[in-house]
């Protein structure tokens, strides 16, 4: 794998944008919501909050460490604890950073390639990881419609419906695409060739890697993977309630957590780096259910925060620390 395939210039561009982007939105964000209550508000904020979404995000991060190395076990390959936390959180740094984060998994496969992985293992081994990741969330979409269907009007509830449906279909293609590709490819209208044409590449990369998998046979490693997915996608959900608390507000736990893992079905590929922008507003119109205005700019700062960026500054230093070693 070669490590020049990493476009420097591009990450450098996109870390300015990132932090431009995050500045404006922020202070967007602040001139539109900041009221008179919202000083007394922070001053009788509790920091207990802040400190267990932070412990929820050290839990969060280090199951999904755990999640990677042992579906690397299961296809009979072992990564350090270190090296699998060096990839993961690289990977969200460099998606954090290019559109519609092109750059993480050259990277990742770079750096698992060096820890003796092939291309082919690398990239089943990051595929995996995804489709076990989005498992769950695929189970709590029909949850999280009902809650959020219960506590908003129709349009939302409707367009969270649709967010459901849209998601099920994608996930059900994609499995179709797994065992009968050249089925699947018939949805593709034939005039877009090239379509079709990268399309079954990017299936036979995606088959290759699911039987990879499979081929190592180690149902143990591969349940304790699957647990590992869960309790991973469980503490990073939690940290969204632990903000609200921290602010002094009702964490509405089932409300708020329901609205994040809409969010995570939904905010998969995003034009902008780190979806920065577009996660801000749709996240300042759905939590606005959970946050009153004078709070709702501080909340969804601190959200971006602890969700993406406080991952991606560590990604940042792994990343800088694995290019001075090449």
């Amino acid at each position: 794998m070669a490590f020049e395939k990493v476009d420097y210039n591009k990450i450098r561009k996109g870390v300015r944008i990132t932090f431009v982007l995050f500045a404006l939105i922020s202070a967007v964000l602040l001139a539109f919501t900041v009221q008179k209550k919202t000083l007394p508000a922070l001053k009788s904020s509790n920091p207990l909050g802040l400190l267990l979404a932070l412990f929820f995000w050290g839990l969060y991060l280090s199951f999904d460490t755990l999640r990677m190395k042992f579906l690397a076990v299961a296809m009979g390959r072992k990564i350090g604890f270190f090296r699998t936390l060096q990839v993961i959180t690289s990977g969200i740094f460099l998606a954090a950073v290019t559109p519609f984060q092109v750059s993480g998994l050259p990277f990742q496969i770079f750096l698992l390639n060096r820890s003796g992985l092939s291309v082919g293992e690398a990239t089943a081994l990051l595929i995996s990881r995804g489709i076990t990741q989005y498992f769950f969330i695929l189970l709590l979409l029909p949850f999280a419609v009902r809650i959020i269907g219960e506590s908003v009007g129709f349009l939302i509830r409707a367009l969270a419906t649709y967010v459901a449906v849209l998601f099920a279909a994608v996930i059900a293609f994609y499995l179709l695409a797994v065992w009968k590709p050249h089925v699947a490819v018939r949805i593709i209208p034939r005039r877009w060739k090239k379509v079709r044409e990268k399309f079954l590449e990017e299936i036979g990369k995606f088959r290759e890697s699911f039987f990879i998998l499979l081929k190592g046979r180690r149902s143990l490693p591969l349940a304790l993977a699957m647990l590992f997915s869960f309790l991973s996608l469980l503490f990073y959900l939690a940290m969204i309630p632990s903000l609200l608390f921290g602010l002094g507000l009702d964490p509405r736990p089932h409300l708020s957590m329901a609205i994040q893992v809409i969010f995570q079905a939904t905010l998969l590929y995003t034009p902008t780096p780190g979806g920065a922008g577009i996660a801000e507003a749709a996240g300042a119109a759905l939590y606005s259910l959970v946050c009153p205005k004078y709070l709702l700019g501080v909340f969804i700062i601190l959200w971006r925060f602890f969700t993406i960026y406080i991952t991606a500054f560590l990604g940042a230093y792994f990343f800088i620390k694995a290019t001075r070693e090449v």
